[in-house]
């Protein structure tokens, strides 16, 4: 009985051990794989800093907030317009982003609802979607311009 977890662990070296052999490029092949998916998460990311810039230059550019009502009015990112994430269709965004390829701007309070909000508006058609890197609460913290 005190034997069987250091043999699992030995089994388990043995094991990763065998397939790194087996295949000699294994860690190349593991690295590029994750340098593609680093590569496009940060790809559809702007920063906090950048989307101020755009703010400041008034680019066009529409900015989407999709937290709740009351987060909103308790502070946003100015021009930006909220479409909470429960309540996003077709109608609803076609009426805030008539032109599908105008380049959008999600942010929630941190990243999650974001994520999950860019998946709605792409199956709704929309193609030209960045996400602010860390939300709401990384814009705050960076001590970014906010509107009430």
């Amino acid at each position: 009985m005190k034997f069987k977890k250091p043999l699992a662990f030995i089994f388990l070296i043995i094991f990763v051990s065998v397939l790194y052999l087996t295949d000699k490029n294994f860690s190349k092949e593991v690295d590029s794989q994750l340098d593609s998916i680093d590569v496009s998460l940060t790809k559809n990311q702007i920063s906090g800093e950048e989307l101020n810039k755009k703010i400041e230059e008034k680019s066009d550019i529409i900015i989407l907030d999709v937290r709740f009502e009351e987060e909103y009015l308790n502070g946003h990112i100015p021009a930006a317009k909220l479409l909470s994430m429960n309540l996003i269709s077709k109608e609803k965004l076609f009426n805030l982003i008539p032109v599908e390829d105008e380049l959008i701007i999600i942010y929630s309070y941190t990243d999650e609802r974001s994520d999950k909000s860019t998946q709605k508006v792409k199956e709704l058609g929309y193609t030209n979607i960045k996400i602010l890197k860390g939300g709401y609460k990384s814009w705050t913290e960076k001590n970014l311009p906010i509107e009430k």
